[in-house]
């Protein structure tokens, strides 16, 4: 019997030039070669009623405004609905700058976006997403999920608090050959700052890992925003050391590409062993929905830290200055003061493909959020997507805000630590 659904894969380079902006670290800017390129994967999946198209690329983040020139752009030339559209960076530390707001000039004084190359980035981004679209052929589908048996990863928030974030994957099979989408939490920084190559850092080793085996491959990452990847050579315990040491173990050890490749091969070969028996089935349903929010930028904490609310107002309102002004890269957010009002305009989408869900999050969620919304929609086979079509800063869990902290700085939005589980969780609960 042939399936009835069909699948789509492509991928494009999207590598710019080197001498282009890097993404991720201050004090770092412009690259001087490349280890291996950057690319917009595409993976388009439908019921032969209804499709969704998620595509993955190896950058930072981007503004809104960027997903939706690329969804409009895939939308035009093909009709493929806008909707069904996910974009999402994997948060690559080692990448082209697409927001321009790791230098103090970027983020205050003018604009160093380098608005010409991304725009082009943007258009190969889109071709991936209609390049998948027309190569669908015939494919099952098979799930499974599994942890880590080694430790991969870190909470830098907290080193003690366990990560709780598993291994997934999905598998699809087609005559021709085998694709799989893996999804795991944990920031891809694991080239530090003193990188200036461009690479798609352990994402990149696990499609390659995938490829090496005649296979395709595209990696999404989940709610990652207090998970880096744990480097050092044996598990020590950090809570034991002084801070300032501990936090330089965490945020600064030299990671190299043999550690990228160590990290992305392992979870690769973890996803594979966990869905090789698997039983593939038909895609009998896939569907999707979308929500355009409108969320205000106002303080909110769990324990009303006055400092931290002032420190927040005073960041948000010289933010929605600078944007008024026109001077530094905050011209290109989705952030506005209209009516005595501050508001961000952002989305959230959800996909289902059988009794899979994919949500897709506009920020850096701190990893537990998988754990709340995974209890709250009382979805078992659940994927998270951070940084899809938006990349709104960080959102730490309500009893971390008020803390203070780097992550807390760049929180630009709590409102989604106060509703974004409610809101995530209905939103696939109704697909």
């Amino acid at each position: 019997m042939i399936p009835l659904g069909k699948v789509g894969y492509s991928s494009v380079a999207i590598t710019p030039s080197v001498g282009s902006r890097m993404g991720g670290y201050s004090g770092r800017v412009y690259s001087k070669g490349v280890h291996d390129d950057l690319y917009a994967r595409a993976l388009y999946v439908s019921d032969s009623k209804r499709g969704i198209l998620l595509i993955s690329t190896d950058l930072v983040g981007f503004f809104h405004m960027t997903p939706i020139r690329i969804r409009k752009l895939i939308s035009r030339r093909t009709g493929f609905p806008y909707d069904a559209i996910f974009v999402h960076a994997i948060h690559n530390h080692a990448g082209f700058d697409t927001m321009g707001i790791f230098d103090t000039g970027g983020m205050f004084f003018k604009r160093t976006l380098e608005f010409d190359k991304l725009i082009e980035i943007e258009k190969k981004i889109a071709l991936a997403g209609i390049k998948a679209l027309k190569e669908a052929k015939n494919a099952k589908v098979a799930f499974a999920s599994t942890f880590p048996d080694k430790k991969i990863a870190i909470d830098r928030r907290k080193p003690d608090r366990l990560v709780k974030y598993p291994i997934n994957v999905i598998k699809f099979e087609r005559e021709d050959t085998d694709i799989y989408l893996v999804n795991y939490a944990m920031h891809a920084t694991v080239l530090p700052r003193t990188n200036y190559l461009f690479s798609a850092d352990y994402p990149g080793y696990l499609v390659r890992w995938f490829e090496e085996r005649g296979y395709k491959a595209i990696y999404v990452n989940g709610p990652c925003g207090n998970v880096n990847p744990y480097l050092l050579k044996k598990e020590i315990d950090l809570m034991s050391l002084p801070k300032d040491i501990r936090e330089k173990l965490i945020y600064e050890y030299p990671g190299t590409f043999e550690d990228a490749k160590r990290i992305g091969f392992y979870l690769a070969e973890k996803a594979y062993n966990a869905v090789k028996d698997v039983e593939a089935e038909e895609i009998s349903y896939v569907n999707y929905k979308r929500l355009d929010l409108r969320l205000p930028l106002d303080y909110w904490s769990a324990k009303k830290s006055v400092s931290s609310k002032l420190f927040h107002d005073f960041l948000i309102n010289l933010i929605l200055t600078i944007k008024r002004l026109g001077l530094g890269n905050w011209v290109y957010s989705d952030m506005h003061f209209k009516g005595g009002s501050r508001f961000v305009n952002t989305e959230i989408i959800g996909a289902r493909i059988n009794d899979i869900y994919l949500g897709g999050l506009p920020a850096e969620f701190f990893v537990e959020y998988y754990d709340k919304i995974k209890r709250l929609s009382e979805i078992e086979k659940l994927i998270l997507i951070e940084l899809t079509n938006d990349s709104l800063g960080y959102v730490p869990n309500p009893e971390d805000l008020g803390e203070g902290g780097y992550e807390e700085t760049l929180c630009f939005v709590p409102a989604f630590a106060k509703y974004g589980p409610q809101l995530i969780s209905r939103l696939l609960k109704n697909l």
